[in-house]
Protein backbone atom coordinates (compact mmCIF):
# COMPACT_ATOMS: atom_id res chain seq x y z
CA UNK A 1 0.00 0.00 0.00
CA UNK A 2 1.36 3.36 -0.75
CA UNK A 3 0.64 7.19 -0.39
CA UNK A 4 -1.47 9.35 -2.80
CA UNK A 5 2.17 10.76 -3.39
CA UNK A 6 2.91 7.71 -4.60
CA UNK A 7 0.17 7.59 -6.84
CA UNK A 8 1.07 10.69 -8.32
CA UNK A 9 4.16 9.47 -9.38
CA UNK A 10 2.86 6.29 -10.39
CA UNK A 11 0.63 8.36 -12.56
CA UNK A 12 3.30 11.13 -13.67
CA UNK A 13 5.36 8.15 -15.09
CA UNK A 14 2.28 6.73 -17.29
CA UNK A 15 1.85 10.26 -18.27
CA UNK A 16 5.25 10.51 -20.06
CA UNK A 17 3.83 7.49 -22.78
CA UNK A 18 0.40 8.68 -22.84
CA UNK A 19 -0.43 9.50 -26.83
CA UNK A 20 0.00 12.83 -27.26
CA UNK A 21 -2.21 14.18 -30.52
CA UNK A 22 -4.94 16.45 -31.48
CA UNK A 23 -7.09 14.06 -33.63
CA UNK A 24 -7.29 10.63 -34.98
CA UNK A 25 -9.16 8.79 -37.45
CA UNK A 26 -9.42 4.90 -36.98
CA UNK A 27 -11.24 2.06 -39.28
CA UNK A 28 -11.41 -1.07 -38.12
CA UNK A 29 -14.33 -4.03 -37.74
CA UNK A 30 -15.86 -4.92 -34.80
CA UNK A 31 -17.82 -7.94 -32.51
CA UNK A 32 -20.96 -7.41 -30.21
CA UNK A 33 -21.92 -10.00 -28.20
CA UNK A 34 -24.92 -9.31 -25.87
CA UNK A 35 -27.81 -11.88 -24.27
CA UNK A 36 -28.54 -14.01 -26.85
CA UNK A 37 -27.29 -11.79 -29.59
CA UNK A 38 -24.07 -11.08 -31.44
CA UNK A 39 -23.36 -9.01 -34.11
CA UNK A 40 -20.25 -7.85 -36.57
CA UNK A 41 -19.67 -4.50 -37.72
CA UNK A 42 -17.25 -1.87 -39.66
CA UNK A 43 -16.26 1.47 -37.67
CA UNK A 44 -14.77 4.56 -38.45
CA UNK A 45 -13.98 6.62 -35.40
CA UNK A 46 -12.33 10.24 -35.25
CA UNK A 47 -11.12 12.06 -32.30
CA UNK A 48 -10.56 15.43 -31.86
CA UNK A 49 -8.88 15.65 -28.60
CA UNK A 50 -10.94 16.71 -25.31
CA UNK A 51 -13.87 17.82 -27.64
CA UNK A 52 -15.65 15.63 -29.31
CA UNK A 53 -15.78 11.09 -30.27
CA UNK A 54 -17.56 10.81 -33.64
CA UNK A 55 -18.05 7.24 -34.78
CA UNK A 56 -20.09 5.36 -37.24
CA UNK A 57 -21.03 1.50 -37.66
CA UNK A 58 -21.70 0.04 -40.58
CA UNK A 59 -23.24 -3.41 -41.59
CA UNK A 60 -22.59 -5.01 -45.03
CA UNK A 61 -22.02 -1.13 -45.86
CA UNK A 62 -25.29 0.25 -44.55
CA UNK A 63 -25.33 2.64 -41.62
CA UNK A 64 -26.73 1.24 -38.57
CA UNK A 65 -25.70 3.43 -35.91
CA UNK A 66 -23.72 7.18 -35.70
CA UNK A 67 -22.11 8.29 -32.34
CA UNK A 68 -21.29 11.70 -31.27
CA UNK A 69 -19.64 12.56 -27.19
CA UNK A 70 -19.00 15.80 -26.34
CA UNK A 71 -17.93 17.08 -23.22
CA UNK A 72 -21.63 18.07 -22.58
CA UNK A 73 -22.68 14.55 -23.61
CA UNK A 74 -23.26 12.22 -26.53
CA UNK A 75 -26.05 11.02 -28.92
CA UNK A 76 -26.93 8.03 -30.49
CA UNK A 77 -28.56 7.90 -34.09
CA UNK A 78 -29.92 3.91 -34.63
CA UNK A 79 -30.66 3.94 -38.44
CA UNK A 80 -33.19 0.86 -38.16
CA UNK A 81 -35.17 2.49 -35.16
CA UNK A 82 -35.25 5.44 -36.94
CA UNK A 83 -34.35 6.87 -33.34
CA UNK A 84 -31.81 9.19 -31.70
CA UNK A 85 -30.98 8.74 -28.13
CA UNK A 86 -29.76 12.06 -26.39
CA UNK A 87 -28.05 11.38 -22.97
CA UNK A 88 -25.10 13.13 -20.43
CA UNK A 89 -23.37 9.80 -19.80
CA UNK A 90 -26.00 7.98 -17.78
CA UNK A 91 -26.49 5.40 -20.07
CA UNK A 92 -23.01 5.07 -21.38
CA UNK A 93 -22.88 3.61 -17.47
CA UNK A 94 -25.58 1.71 -17.23
CA UNK A 95 -24.25 -0.31 -20.39
CA UNK A 96 -20.03 -0.45 -19.39
CA UNK A 97 -21.13 -0.58 -15.95
CA UNK A 98 -18.97 1.86 -14.33
CA UNK A 99 -18.91 5.95 -13.94
CA UNK A 100 -17.52 7.33 -16.90
CA UNK A 101 -16.91 11.28 -18.30
CA UNK A 102 -16.27 12.34 -21.98
CA UNK A 103 -12.58 12.42 -20.83
CA UNK A 104 -12.40 8.90 -19.34
CA UNK A 105 -13.99 7.42 -22.80
CA UNK A 106 -11.43 9.23 -24.50
CA UNK A 107 -8.84 7.71 -22.26
CA UNK A 108 -10.26 4.09 -22.64
CA UNK A 109 -10.01 4.65 -26.56
CA UNK A 110 -6.89 5.84 -26.57
CA UNK A 111 -5.50 3.69 -23.79
CA UNK A 112 -4.21 6.58 -21.28
CA UNK A 113 -3.96 7.27 -17.48
CA UNK A 114 -3.17 10.78 -17.33
CA UNK A 115 -3.06 13.00 -14.75
CA UNK A 116 -4.27 15.94 -16.68
CA UNK A 117 -7.84 14.45 -16.85
CA UNK A 118 -9.88 15.59 -13.89
CA UNK A 119 -11.23 11.99 -13.25
CA UNK A 120 -8.23 10.63 -12.06
CA UNK A 121 -6.86 14.48 -10.70
CA UNK A 122 -10.46 14.00 -8.68
CA UNK A 123 -9.77 10.91 -7.09
CA UNK A 124 -6.58 10.49 -6.60
CA UNK A 125 -5.63 14.16 -4.82
CA UNK A 126 -8.97 14.12 -3.17
CA UNK A 127 -8.67 10.91 -1.31
CA UNK A 128 -5.96 11.34 1.21
CA UNK A 129 -6.13 7.59 2.27
CA UNK A 130 -6.37 6.00 -1.60
CA UNK A 131 -4.48 2.63 -1.69
CA UNK A 132 -2.42 2.34 -4.57
CA UNK A 133 -0.07 -0.59 -5.69
CA UNK A 134 2.54 -0.63 -7.98
CA UNK A 135 4.36 -3.75 -7.69
CA UNK A 136 7.48 -4.55 -9.37
CA UNK A 137 6.91 -7.03 -12.12
CA UNK A 138 3.52 -7.11 -11.78
CA UNK A 139 2.82 -3.28 -11.75
CA UNK A 140 -0.95 -2.26 -10.84
CA UNK A 141 -2.68 0.96 -10.13
CA UNK A 142 -6.14 1.42 -7.68
CA UNK A 143 -8.35 4.22 -8.20
CA UNK A 144 -11.52 4.82 -5.87
CA UNK A 145 -14.40 6.55 -7.49
CA UNK A 146 -17.49 5.86 -5.09
CA UNK A 147 -18.24 2.60 -4.62
CA UNK A 148 -16.26 1.16 -7.69
CA UNK A 149 -12.46 0.39 -7.62
CA UNK A 150 -10.66 0.84 -10.76
CA UNK A 151 -7.87 -2.13 -11.02
CA UNK A 152 -5.45 -1.42 -13.73
CA UNK A 153 -2.48 -3.74 -14.42
CA UNK A 154 0.20 -2.16 -16.52
CA UNK A 155 2.53 -3.97 -18.50
CA UNK A 156 6.09 -3.03 -16.54
CA UNK A 157 8.16 -2.93 -20.16
CA UNK A 158 5.96 -0.59 -22.01
CA UNK A 159 4.17 1.44 -18.97
CA UNK A 160 0.70 0.73 -20.95
CA UNK A 161 -2.66 -0.83 -19.41
CA UNK A 162 -3.10 -4.43 -20.32
CA UNK A 163 -6.47 -4.56 -18.23
CA UNK A 164 -8.54 -2.30 -15.96
CA UNK A 165 -10.57 -4.67 -13.84
CA UNK A 166 -13.53 -2.48 -12.09
CA UNK A 167 -15.29 -3.50 -9.28
CA UNK A 168 -18.25 -3.06 -7.50
CA UNK A 169 -18.12 -2.97 -4.59
CA UNK A 170 -21.82 -3.96 -3.84
CA UNK A 171 -21.80 -6.33 -6.71
CA UNK A 172 -18.28 -7.82 -7.37
CA UNK A 173 -16.23 -7.67 -10.47
CA UNK A 174 -18.07 -5.48 -13.12
CA UNK A 175 -16.24 -5.07 -16.25
CA UNK A 176 -12.59 -6.31 -17.80
CA UNK A 177 -11.01 -3.85 -20.40
CA UNK A 178 -8.25 -5.67 -22.34
CA UNK A 179 -5.96 -3.95 -24.52
CA UNK A 180 -3.33 -6.19 -26.89
CA UNK A 181 -1.61 -5.41 -30.33
CA UNK A 182 -0.07 -2.24 -29.24
CA UNK A 183 1.70 -0.67 -32.14
CA UNK A 184 3.49 2.62 -32.57
CA UNK A 185 1.70 5.10 -35.26
CA UNK A 186 3.84 8.00 -36.19
CA UNK A 187 6.20 7.10 -32.77
CA UNK A 188 3.04 7.51 -30.68
CA UNK A 189 1.61 4.17 -29.07
CA UNK A 190 -1.50 3.16 -29.45
CA UNK A 191 -3.65 -0.01 -28.90
CA UNK A 192 -4.97 -1.42 -31.90
CA UNK A 193 -7.45 -4.27 -29.85
CA UNK A 194 -9.72 -3.06 -27.20
CA UNK A 195 -11.80 -6.00 -25.56
CA UNK A 196 -14.75 -4.83 -23.07
CA UNK A 197 -16.71 -7.21 -21.41
CA UNK A 198 -19.20 -6.10 -19.27
CA UNK A 199 -20.45 -8.53 -16.51
CA UNK A 200 -22.92 -6.17 -14.71
CA UNK A 201 -25.28 -4.54 -14.85
CA UNK A 202 -25.97 -6.78 -18.02
CA UNK A 203 -23.91 -9.22 -20.01
CA UNK A 204 -22.18 -7.41 -23.07
CA UNK A 205 -19.13 -7.80 -24.90
CA UNK A 206 -17.59 -5.55 -27.42
CA UNK A 207 -14.30 -6.59 -29.65
CA UNK A 208 -12.64 -3.38 -31.40
CA UNK A 209 -9.85 -4.62 -33.76
CA UNK A 210 -8.34 -1.37 -35.30
CA UNK A 211 -7.38 -1.97 -38.96
CA UNK A 212 -5.81 1.53 -39.90
CA UNK A 213 -4.88 4.30 -37.72
CA UNK A 214 -3.88 7.72 -39.19
CA UNK A 215 -2.80 10.36 -36.78
CA UNK A 216 -3.46 14.06 -37.35
CA UNK A 217 -5.00 13.57 -40.60
CA UNK A 218 -5.66 16.40 -42.60
CA UNK A 219 -9.13 17.77 -43.88
CA UNK A 220 -11.32 15.57 -40.89
CA UNK A 221 -14.73 16.32 -41.05
CA UNK A 222 -17.92 14.43 -39.62
CA UNK A 223 -21.43 14.86 -40.19
CA UNK A 224 -24.06 14.23 -37.36
CA UNK A 225 -27.11 15.76 -38.88
CA UNK A 226 -30.86 14.55 -37.28
CA UNK A 227 -33.65 13.59 -39.51
CA UNK A 228 -36.47 15.67 -38.39
CA UNK A 229 -38.44 12.70 -38.61
CA UNK A 230 -36.55 10.61 -36.15
CA UNK A 231 -37.75 10.59 -32.51
CA UNK A 232 -35.85 11.86 -30.06
CA UNK A 233 -35.16 9.81 -26.62
CA UNK A 234 -33.80 11.04 -23.82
Amino acid sequence: TATTASALEALARLDVRNAQLQTLQIRGSARFEGEGTSQRVSYRIHIERGQRIWAVATVLGFEGARLLATPGGCQVIVRPQRKVYEDGYGKVREQIGFNVDYAVLEDILLGNLSLENPFYRRHTVALPTLPVGWLPGAPSLTLAERQTLMNYFLNGERARPERIVVVDSAMGPSSLLRYDRWQSAEAQLLPYLLDVEVQRPRYGRLVLEHREVVLNPTGLSVSFAVPAEYERVR
